[in-house]
């Protein structure tokens, strides 16, 4: 369970993330820099669009 916990998206990094990647035009690579704690797999869920 606090795996999971740590894992979870907080609304503030969500927001930030999906700033950064219209800021980089959806460059995952480069929003994912901001992110140095999650895996490549938690970034690659939260690029899809909702």
């Amino acid at each position: 369970m606090p795996y999971q916990q740590k894992n979870r998206w907080t609304a503030d990094e969500e927001a930030l993330y999906q700033f950064l990647l219209k800021q980089y035009h959806c460059n995952f690579k480069e929003a994912s820099k901001h992110f140095p704690s999650r895996s490549y797999s938690q970034l690659r869920k939260m690029t899809i669009p909702r």
